[in-house]
């Protein structure tokens, strides 16, 4: 169901416009007019803004369980206050229906407001049934959960990604470590502080291990890198201790 209007049918402000000759006639009070105030008060007191996902909330919900209880309002919103619209709605189909039969027993009533207070009802009908189900209306949240989920999954998916990456630096960085103390060499260093530290720096920022990044930044940068061949192995140590800190971390 999409959100209903009231139709201009079932107004006062229409009703009023349309029954002068039956005034006229003076055939009784019908309720009628009284019944559409109904209508309108209740329609009013409706928050339909509680039946569309994307009103309630903007953007993407934080979790399942948000949605959830935004659904549960919806519902809860819907028994209360759109079943009492309803209710209004099948007392003012009836009086119409009533006011039809008697404007056709009586021949002063002309056909033409026999027919209108026919319109009435029928229109109040179509608006109660329109107001029954809420199908389409809850689905716009289960189709919400279903793109938390899709998110979740392109997180878990992505930090999957990112953790594999930390490791295969975590598994090279040692026996380059190894390497390069069996053979100390500028050019080899650079490369290896380039490639594989930076590399680290990166996959840490990206797994959030922010705690680890500014050592590891401080590894990567240009000022970090030896300048003469007997600063190697002091530096490979200082960058091996803090190798086993971030194993530790996420074991």
């Amino acid at each position: 169901m999409a959100i209903p209007t009231i139709p201009a049918i079932l107004t006062k402000a229409d009703w009023d416009k349309n029954k002068g000759i039956i005034a006229k006639i003076g055939v009784g009070e019908t309720g009628i007019g009284a019944a559409m105030e109904k209508v309108r008060a209740a329609y009013e007191a409706v928050d339909w803004r509680k039946f569309d996902a994307s009103k309630v909330f903007s953007g993407l919900a934080k979790s399942e369980e948000e949605v959830d209880k935004a659904l549960s309002g919806a519902k809860a919103e819907r028994a209360s206050k759109v079943e009492n619209l309803r209710k209004e709605l099948r007392n003012l189909e009836s009086l119409a229906r009533k006011a039809e039969a008697a404007f056709k027993a009586n021949k002063l009533v002309p056909h033409s407001s026999t027919e209108h207070v026919g319109n009435i009802a029928v229109a109040a009908d179509h608006m109660a049934v329109a107001c029954k189900s809420m199908d389409d209306e809850f689905k716009t949240f289960e189709a919400m959960k279903v793109k938390i989920r899709q998110r979740e999954e392109n997180i878990r998916q992505r930090d999957e990604m990112v953790r594999k990456k930390l490791l295969g630096y975590l598994d090279k960085i040692p026996p380059a470590i190894s390497n390069l103390r069996g053979k100390p060499d500028l050019t080899a260093f650079s490369k290896f502080r380039l490639d594989l530290v930076r590399g680290l720096a990166l996959a840490l920022h990206d797994q959030k291990m922010t705690a680890f990044v500014p050592t590891w930044t401080k590894f990567g940068a240009e000022g970090y890198q030896p300048k003469k061949t007997d600063e190697i192995k002091p530096k490979l140590a200082e960058i091996e201790k803090e190798v086993a800190k971030v194993k530790a971390a996420i074991r």
